[in-house]
């Protein structure tokens, strides 16, 4: 359900995306972290990114990886809610 879904991304990407996904935290602001109301990545993309998590140019890790962290269906719920966002 979309209340499950929601709280998986209050708990794991809240942080730095924020609650309304605009990334208007100070973690946001200081990684430099996108908003996700404006992202418009294909679904495969998005899930990649959940998966493997993504590096700045400097190569250094801006979001953690979540693979072997969160079951298929949750990674499923995550990406309806990032594109939930965009509306």
């Amino acid at each position: 359900p979309a209340d499950e879904a929601l709280l998986l991304f209050t708990k794991h990407c809240a942080l730095c995306h924020g609650k309304d996904g605009k990334a208007r935290t100070p973690v946001a602001k200081k990684l430099g972290v996108k908003d996700l109301t404006e992202s418009r990545l294909p679904d495969a993309d998005i899930e990649k990114q959940i998966n493997q998590g993504k590096k700045g140019e400097d190569g250094k890790q801006k979001m953690p990886p979540f693979a072997g962290k969160l079951s298929p269906l949750e990674m499923k719920a995550l990406l309806d809610v990032v594109k939930e966002f965009r509306r």
